[in-house]
């Protein structure tokens, strides 16, 4: 072979290598790139970052193993910030024992306390922290790509952040229930949103076809919980769609698929007896859900989980027995953790003073007698 072709080939080889190994170098840039930008981000279902602040009191967030909790990033005393303030505390009394607060600012703590304390706002307990150096407002707020200097996140029982945004969006009253009962998975909603969206679009437009097939799709992603979605269907197929025979399939049906849900068996019957929405009631259906929702206490009467509890004296209240909800809500509220003792008894004497107009001879305050 020529001397001059043995050198092109050389030189062939030589410039191929080169390239191969530019292509590697960029590739391998780009994945360290991309790593990085992904350590940055933070995404719903990731571990919560770690707060730096320093703290109010030496008071900081424990984030324990199975409890709830919000965490506000607040800024400044705006109409909207003080609004998410009171928010805050409001939302940590309604669900007092279910869920902690933490509030991180960047004001100065002592100003802040101040602030708290002309409000009247009882802040002891609570880990209150000034952002060190803007740490844990890149960590969490910047990450998530908040678009406000106004944040409040929910960290679910496994440490995980499961949801953020603006305090004033509905969605957070939406979703912090669920997450409080362990039905709602970030990753699992963004999968299902798709097809709850269609359905929905779908039944303004009254194609009840497609927003039924739609509504199916998304209850498919996670049966157990989307629970919520499929009470929504049978409530859509039973008043906006007006198609009570498929609606009452459909419920028979649930209660199969929820066959040992006492949750979602309660939460139907009370859809039932409840929704001003719901017209015609399927009594039927509601009281086999619950008989359902029972069984799965045997060889117990009835449930030990307070909240079940709570909702099934809301059942008996709403169908005209008055004094079974008093036993049971008396029963919720004597099992249920001391520090959420309070939120119990608001119902237990609710339906306590409805039996006092009951035995007097009044109205009775019930729901729907049977």
């Amino acid at each position: 072979m020529p001397i001059s072709t043995i050198g092109s080939l050389a030189a062939r080889s030589l410039a191929v290598l080169v390239a191969l190994l530019i292509a590697i170098t960029a590739v391998s840039t780009a994945s360290v790139a991309h790593a990085q930008d992904d350590k940055k981000k933070l995404r719903w279902g990731d571990d919560a970052p770690e707060l730096e602040a320093d703290w109010l009191s030496d008071i900081r967030p424990d984030f324990k193993d199975g409890v709830v909790y919000l965490v506000l990033f607040w800024s400044d005393d705006s109409v909207a910030s003080k609004k998410a303030l009171l928010q805050l505390w409001e939302l940590e009394e309604r669900y007092s024992g279910q869920v902690g607060i933490v509030l991180m600012v960047n004001e100065k703590l002592s100003e802040l306390e101040g602030y708290l304390d002309a409000r009247g706002i009882k802040h002891g307990g609570v880990p209150i922290g000034a952002d060190k150096n803007k740490s844990s407002w890149n960590k969490w707020m910047t990450a998530s790509g908040q678009k406000s200097n106004l944040a409040i996140f929910i960290v679910n029982g496994d440490k995980k952040v499961v949801w953020g945004g603006d305090p004033g969006d509905p969605d957070l009253l939406r979703v912090l229930p669920r997450v409080l009962i362990d039905r709602y998975d970030p990753v699992a909603e963004a999968k299902a949103q798709p097809a709850l969206d269609a359905a929905r679009r779908a039944g303004k437009i009254r194609n009840y076809r497609d927003s039924y097939l739609h509504y199916d799709t998304a209850i498919s992603v996670n049966p157990r919980l989307f629970s919520d979605i499929a009470l929504e269907k049978y409530k859509f197929m039973v008043t906006d769609a007006r198609d009570p025979q498929a609606g009452a399939t459909y419920g028979k049906s649930l209660l199969e698929t929820y066959a040992d849900d006492g949750s979602a068996l309660i939460d139907l019957a009370n859809m039932i007896v409840s929704d001003p929405d719901i017209k015609e009631r399927d009594t039927e259906l509601a009281d086999a859900a619950v008989k359902r929702m029972l069984a799965l206490s045997a060889p117990s009467p009835r449930p030990t989980d307070p909240s079940l509890l709570s909702r099934y004296a809301a059942f008996q209240f709403a169908t005209g027995k008055v004094r079974e909800a008093v036993d049971s809500q008396m029963e919720a509220w004597m099992v249920a953790p001391e520090s959420a003792k309070s939120s119990y008894k608001i119902k237990l004497d609710q339906y306590r003073n409805a039996l006092k107009t009951q035995n007097a001879g009044g109205a009775g305050g019930a729901g729907a007698k049977r």
